[in-house]
């Protein structure tokens, strides 16, 4: 019986020693070992990405996600990209756009947002010398951060219409017109708004003297304006053109 219960423990005790002797290995392989770094060999995965893809012009651009620009995009389309989800452009400093820019249709429930990552701002949207607005927002959102969307149309540079949303935060909206009674931004109907609260937003009226046919925001149809901050402004020393008109029904904060 003596010899029984010594085999047994002698059994349990290399058993035990089994399930200790490959964790202590593992510890001990660490010792004195070098941490892995970022970029070296076995460097640890690199952090998880901000949800931007970026992007330098040599695809289309997609009808919806969030690209970042890295480099000056010049893409010869005059097509209207109508957005099938939110679509956010960060021009990171540079340039997107020619006489052939995409045009923006921007539907009900969705959002097109465009901003500026870079330190100096710098970045610019530039609408194309067409005839038509350059981001129409039929029911759904326009939302710019910061850049600048440089309109050469010779029409609006955002139309918003049928209970669509304009927001402008930061950043420049500006342009050029010698048409009449043509706005940078035109909102229009029952339910459609534009909300400033940074930025700017100004023209130059190359038509003469136009009175309040050369506004810079025109209002109409039930329309509201909600302006907390920012500038709206006409080029400085034009004459007799009011820097925002509103008519029919609609009313600016």
């Amino acid at each position: 019986m003596k010899k029984l219960k010594q085999l047994a423990c002698g059994l349990l005790a290399a058993a035990l020693l089994v399930c200790v002797l490959p964790a202590a290995g593992a510890a001990g392989a660490g010792e004195g070992q070098p941490v892995p770094q970022a970029g070296g060999t076995g460097a640890a995965p690199a952090a998880a990405g901000d949800g931007y893809t970026e992007w330098d012009g040599t695809s289309a651009l997609p009808a919806s996600g969030k690209v970042r620009l890295t480099q000056d995009v010049t893409q010869a389309s005059d097509e209207v990209l109508t957005l099938t989800g939110d679509l956010t452009i960060d021009l990171n400093g540079h340039t997107f756009g020619d006489a052939f820019t995409p045009q923006f249709t921007v539907p009900a429930g969705v959002v097109l947002t465009v901003e500026d990552g870079s330190a100096g701002q710098t970045g610019m949207l530039c609408a194309p010398g067409l005839g038509q607005p350059f981001i129409t927002v039929n029911g759904g959102c326009f939302t710019m951060k910061g850049g600048t969307l440089k309109n050469s149309t010779t029409r609006e540079a955002v139309l918003v219409t049928n209970g669509g949303k304009a927001v402008l935060q930061g950043g420049s909206i500006t342009g050029k017109t010698t048409e009449r009674d043509v706005a940078q931004v035109f909102v229009q109907g029952t339910g459609s708004e534009f909300t400033m609260s940074g930025g700017t937003l100004t023209q130059e009226f190359n038509g003469g003297a136009g009175g309040s046919a050369c506004p810079v925001l025109k209002l109409e149809n039930g329309a509201v304006g909600n302006i907390t901050g920012g500038t709206v402004s006409n080029k400085a020393g034009e004459t007799g053109c009011a820097a925002v008109k509103v008519c029919y029904n609609s009313t600016v904060n």
